[in-house]
């Protein structure tokens, strides 16, 4: 609230600035034209007169769009650190969720709304109760690449980033229905490093990397992924 008076303060310093030292002026030179007019003169409004007046409208107009900018209420979307700070979620969150769980209250068999709610809860860094929603979506849709290697993340995630254990294994199920899943390969090459394996861990970044743009920041991480994985090779 300081800040909005504080800004009106000034643009209503500009607008005085303005009409004394700008429009007043020429208001008065006006009078005075019109009044010879009357006495049977001719009004004149010669080129040096155009830039006070254009000047003095400029500068208003101005003001006015910089008052109308600045008073409008910021329209912001809250982010990680807000969220964070502001608790485990953000009010509108909790509706948004709340509003899915009270859909899937009624119909519990919805597969696509259990996942939908997994990645909800993974954008919020809730990573136990996405795994829990994952786990019912891959319950209900069965041979989804795609969904078991977003299970296997965020159980991952909820673990301390510890892709060993059941995240591998869905992974391992991942790619028996798509070989070719970049995200898979790409996790699996990092529970295989976990594991100490790094020949297998090479080799599942080996397969991704020609899938990906040559300069692509991905295709770095992985191209060093692998040397790293090589290095480690007795």
């Amino acid at each position: 609230m300081n800040t909005f008076w504080l800004i009106a303060a000034g643009l209503v310093a500009i607008i005085a600035v303005a009409f004394v030292f700008v429009l007043l002026p020429w208001l008065r030179k006006t009078q005075k034209t019109n009044l010879a007019v009357a006495k049977g003169g001719t009004p004149i409004l010669t080129g040096r007169h155009i830039p006070a007046v254009v000047g003095g409208i400029a500068i208003c107009l101005i003001a006015t769009a910089l008052y109308l900018a600045w008073s409008k209420p910021a329209i912001t979307t809250p982010d990680a650190s807000q969220i964070e700070k502001n608790g485990p979620m953000a009010p509108e969150h909790i509706e948004m969720i709340s509003a899915l769980q009270g859909k899937l209250e009624q119909n519990p068999n919805d597969g696509k709304g259990w996942a939908m709610l997994g990645r909800s809860y993974a954008v919020l860094g809730r990573f136990n109760e996405s795994a829990a929603a994952y786990e019912k979506a891959a319950n209900l849709i069965q041979n989804n690449a795609a969904l078991l290697v977003d299970y296997a993340d965020v159980l991952a995630m909820a673990n301390g980033k510890n892709l060993l254990g059941k995240p591998q294994e869905l992974l391992q199920s991942a790619l028996k229905i798509d070989q070719k899943n970049a995200k898979a390969l790409l996790l699996m090459g990092k529970a295989e490093y976990q594991a100490g394996d790094f020949t297998h861990a090479a080799g599942y970044w080996e397969k991704l990397l020609p899938a990906l743009p040559p300069d692509s920041p991905l295709a770095k991480q992985v191209s060093d992924n692998i040397a790293k994985a090589r290095a480690q090779i007795k």
